[in-house]
């Protein structure tokens, strides 16, 4: 019985160091590949976005059989809470031509629900919070040298943007 008090401890305090530091996810991170199936209910909300819709028009109607394989997703804690949430990244065609897609999604194994979709190359959840909930801050660059940071503050329902950013690179 000691033991598991012991290991809990260690859980705890490993997901309190967890929720003090920014956590970044990309397109090629490693954690998406080894990630679980994303339940059928959140693959059923995601399908249902504006930018879903859109990706699957051009999908070839045999590739619609198992959507499911177009969207990996990794637990992560937004709040204070226990409770876990959902950082999905859009496999092709849920991708676009030049960023990966990325949603975040709350409570989704008892009621989902898209808390943000942003594009982007990369997803950061912040140690910095609004209204409990980390914020958000995506990053994208275009080949032409654009660079555009959006952050992104929880209102209690959704992520809404709050700073967007676009600088020049001069090279």
């Amino acid at each position: 019985m000691r033991f598991f008090a012991i290991a809990a401890i260690i859980v705890a305090s490993f997901q309190n160091a967890l929720a003090q530091t920014d956590l970044k996810f990309t397109e090629a991170d490693k954690r998406f590949q080894d990630s679980a199936p994303v339940p059928a209910a959140v693959v059923k909300l995601l399908l249902a976005t504006r930018e879903a819709k859109g990706a699957l028009e051009y999908v070839i109607h045999p590739e619609l059989k198992n959507v499911a394989r177009f969207f990996r997703g990794v637990e992560v804690r937004l709040g204070k809470t226990e409770d876990a949430d959902l950082v999905v990244l859009g496999i092709p065609p849920m991708s676009g031509v030049d960023n990966a897609w990325f949603w975040i999604v709350r409570s989704p194994y008892k009621s989902p629900s898209v808390a943000l979709f942003s594009g982007g190359d990369s997803l950061e959840l912040l140690s910095s919070r609004t209204n409990g909930y980390r914020d958000v801050r995506s990053r994208w660059s275009s080949a032409a040298g654009e660079e555009r940071e959006s952050v992104f503050a929880f209102d209690g329902r959704k992520y809404k943007l709050r700073k967007e950013t676009w600088t020049r690179n001069r090279r």
